[in-house]
């Protein structure tokens, strides 16, 4: 069995190794999870691993479970400016080369779009 799938499409899945963190956004139902999966298992190179972040009922469990994998401590998202630059810290200091996270969840555009400092870190430190 062949699967065309589309040149744009394509650029999109295969910019999932460029960064640390890839956010997906997309219906319920329409498929996402599942290309994503077979494609990330079919084209992944040795030594690889990917993380999926799903099922969070708040934009704060989200954000805790990002933190999990990055710093393996969860965080909550911070409200200072010194919470801010101590998960920062963390955050630049992860060695995220050899893991994809993929960010297959509701909750994760809020984090990204919603104006929390989560935000800000997620796009300078982790993409």
């Amino acid at each position: 069995m062949q699967i065309y799938i589309p040149e744009r499409v394509y650029g999109r899945l295969k910019s999932i190794y460029a960064g640390g963190v890839t956010i997906v956004s997309g219906e319920d139902g329409c498929g996402k999870s599942t290309t994503l999966a077979e494609f990330i298992r079919r084209s992944r190179g040795k030594g690889r691993s990917c993380r999926f972040i799903r099922g969070s009922k708040s934009a704060e469990e989200c954000f805790g479970k990002l933190c999990r994998l990055v710093t393996g401590k969860p965080r909550p998202i911070p409200a200072t400016d010194g919470e801010e630059r101590a998960l920062r810290t963390e955050f630049e200091r992860a060695e995220l080369s050899d893991t994809v996270i993929i960010a297959d969840d509701p909750y994760a555009w809020e984090l990204v779009l919603g104006g929390y400092r989560a935000g800000r870190l997620i796009s300078e430190c982790l993409s």
